[in-house]
């Protein structure tokens, strides 16, 4: 099942991204939050950091699904077998 079905998970992540780019880039409001946007050089830092994780995220995704896909089937032959 993809995430694209459910559509008001994605409203409610589009809704939440407008809200927080309101926030960032709005110079009136990022000063009632404290917060300012980050600039090209802290951009580039955050994604050297999180891009390796994402990566390794994925992969682990991909071994687990791999793992419990062989579990099940080994489990439903064995079923079939007896």
């Amino acid at each position: 099942m993809t995430p694209f079905v459910n559509i008001y998970l994605i409203g409610a992540i589009l809704n939440s991204i407008f809200l927080h780019c309101i926030i960032v880039y709005i110079p009136f409001l990022n000063e009632i939050f404290s917060i300012f946007p980050h600039n090209a050089e802290e951009w580039k830092l955050i994604l050297l950091f999180s891009g390796p994780v994402l990566l390794i995220e994925e992969v682990l995704k991909v071994i687990g699904r791999a793992r419990v896909k062989a579990e099940l089937d080994a489990r439903l032959k064995e079923k079939k077998n007896a």
